[in-house]
């Protein structure tokens, strides 16, 4: 497994996730219709809205997994915030990065990862991702509809934090 370093900016990064409001905030009714979406549309066995704090990723959304969040040292989600675009892995088994992580070699293991990142004040809080136990092919379509699926994540945080700073 090959760990991402810390993305250039991270205290800036920190700032604005603990600025938007949203983290431990509970999971959001919104997030739950988009990744029961997302879900659906990849036939995947999980879709997330994964926030990632200093040593953890916070699941404000998890449709498929039973946990709330995990260590950030082994979050496939810390790689899309050093790509700063879609993490397409189609085989978690052929990619240096993964194949020995612990989500990799677990039962069932994650095979596939599809992540988009998802930004608020021009930052990269963490990612709207979807995966699966068998290895599959990720289309352009599937990219744009994950990325589009990120932007409306993007504006329900906007709306909340709008909502925190009214009242």
């Amino acid at each position: 497994m090959i760990k991402a370093s810390l993305p250039t900016g991270e205290a800036e990064r920190q700032q604005a996730l603990e600025n938007s409001g949203m983290l431990d905030i509970g999971t959001a009714i919104q997030f739950d219709r988009l990744t029961h979406l997302a879900r659906t549309y990849f036939r995947a066995d999980f879709a997330l809205v994964s926030l990632t704090d200093h040593d953890r990723q916070w699941f404000a959304s998890s449709d498929g997994l039973d946990i709330k969040e995990s260590p950030r040292k082994t979050s496939f989600c810390e790689h899309v915030l050093q790509t700063q675009d879609v993490l397409v892995v189609e085989d978690a088994t052929k990619d240096d990065r993964f194949r020995n992580n612990p989500f990799v070699t677990a039962s069932p293991p994650v095979r596939f990862y599809v992540g988009a990142p998802v930004r608020w004040q021009n930052q990269i809080l963490g990612s709207f991702c979807v995966g699966g136990s068998e290895p599959r092919q990720v289309s352009e379509d599937d990219r744009a509809v994950l990325t589009n699926l990120a932007a409306s994540v993007e504006r329900e945080i906007e709306l909340v934090r709008g909502a925190i700073e009214c009242g």
